[in-house]
């Protein structure tokens, strides 16, 4: 102050330290494309949660600002729907004079595979049963044979008719033929028998 030498005039003089902004853009592994709905968390480099809840927009994209110098990391909290979470921190730092450009970092995220399912099995298709019929030989059923009618006479005895039929053999039932043979058999020997005599 003009004038006044013995008196001390005191200046204060404020600094603020200068802060920086980062933008984290989430990336499909694949394609690249970017995606919306990945949550993060900002920690220190000790790993102490500074912020959470920061979730990429519609333009797969989060900005944190006001942060000053130093090293911070990136932690995913939830993945967008369909991919894998991936835990793995990004770590970015915050440079001292270099507050004026935006830290750039990218995280990328793989679709979660598809869960194979096992074919089904067709069953195969089961044959209808086939009805089992035995093999009979037909065979020709015989005509009863009937006597020519004669003229009546007081001396010709009065003949019944004899009628032969046949029927085809039942489970366990007997042949008939067993007993014709043996009946020719007996008339055979009979007559052997005769001529000899």
């Amino acid at each position: 102050v003009a004038g006044e030498t013995d008196q001390v005039v005191k200046v204060t003089k404020e600094n603020t330290l200068e802060v920086g902004s980062v933008e984290l853009t989430k990336l499909d592994s694949a394609t690249k494309a970017t995606l919306a709905g990945a949550t993060f968390e900002l920690q220190d480099k000790e790993g102490n949660t500074l912020q959470t809840g920061l979730t990429t927009d519609e333009n797969g994209v989060l900005k944190v600002t006001d942060l000053v110098p130093g090293t911070y990391q990136f932690v995913e909290t939830k993945a967008p729907i369909g991919y894998e979470l991936d835990t793995t921190p990004v770590s970015f730092e915050i440079v001292a004079g270099e507050t004026d450009q935006i830290v750039k970092v990218t995280k990328e995220n793989t679709l979660v595979p598809p869960t194979p399912v096992p074919p089904t099995p067709v069953p195969p298709t089961p044959l209808p049963p086939v009805p089992y019929e035995p093999t009979v030989p037909p065979t020709k059923p015989e005509v009863p044979v009937t006597p020519k009618k004669t003229e009546n006479s007081e001396d010709s005895p009065k003949t019944t008719p004899i009628r032969i039929t046949q029927s085809l053999p039942k489970t366990g039932d007997t042949n008939s033929f067993a007993g014709l043979g043996v009946i020719l058999i007996a008339l055979s020997l009979s007559g052997l028998l005769l001529k000899r005599k």
